[in-house]
């Protein structure tokens, strides 16, 4: 932990430097600094911050067969409203996954019913409030050159809106007393017995190079003599077993 005791935060305002992109002369900055890699990587990156304020990391991966985006909208389950539970991941199914089974659609339409509101208003309210530029992250990868694919990430993502740090805050922990040592039971749509157990944790980003959950996740999953999976699959209690975070 002695090598924690200076972290800071990532500074995305110093570092940056004027640019256009290479055909539609969109303008954007780029990091001129040293982006750490390990020296087995051969693939070639570039971070830039778009004028929305949204920052970018562009790969260049010449073994890639297909081009990729991942997109961190920065906000979730956390900031639902109360009457509105399942809000957030309603929205991004609508915005990025398009899939036609939700699964809490007519809950959450029962709940605006309920209250006399608008489903479609209150995920447009929703989205108005926290889906802003200043705070997503994106990770573009593919085989094309690093101008390339800065001139997708410029021309498609400069247009998302700019509405300053939306980040939703939190007093507390977001799990409380009220909410710990509660047994849930579900019916699912297929036959299979699934038992999650979901632990409080205090805040870890502040030591993530230490990767506390690695350790964790390494003993759940781990399937030798004596480990727990080996325990649980010997007096027929688990077919597989799971850490994640």
């Amino acid at each position: 932990m002695d090598s924690l005791k200076n972290w800071k935060p990532a500074d995305w305002e110093t570092g940056f430097e004027s640019r256009q992109s290479a055909e539609s002369l969109m303008p954007y900055k780029e990091y001129t600094g040293l982006i750490e890699k390990s020296d087995n990587d051969q693939r070639q990156y570039r971070l830039i911050r778009l004028p929305n304020n949204l920052v970018a990391l562009c790969v260049q991966d010449a073994e890639a067969k297909e081009a990729a985006a991942s997109l961190s909208v920065n906000v979730g389950s956390n900031a639902n409203p109360a009457e509105f539970q399942g809000l957030a991941h309603f929205l991004e199914h609508m915005l990025f996954l398009g899939t036609e089974n939700v699964g809490n659609t007519e809950m959450l339409k029962g709940a605006a019913e309920k209250l006399g509101l608008n489903l479609r208003e209150e995920l447009i309210k929703f989205y108005q409030k926290y889906y802003s530029a200043d705070i997503m992250r994106l990770t573009v990868v593919g085989n094309h050159s690093l101008d390339v694919l800065t001139e997708w990430v410029t021309s498609k993502f400069s247009r998302i809106a700019s509405k300053g740090n939306t980040k939703p805050t939190f007093e507390g922990h977001p799990i409380d007393k009220a909410q710990l040592g509660k047994l849930i039971h579900f019916k699912t749509v297929c036959e299979k017995h699934l038992i999650k157990l979901q632990f409080s944790l205090p805040e870890l980003k502040s030591i993530y190079r230490e990767k506390p959950l690695a350790y964790l996740n390494t003993l759940l999953d781990n399937t030798e003599q004596w480990s727990i999976f080996s325990v649980l699959r010997k007096n027929g209690w688990a077919t597989a077993i799971n850490g994640g975070s």
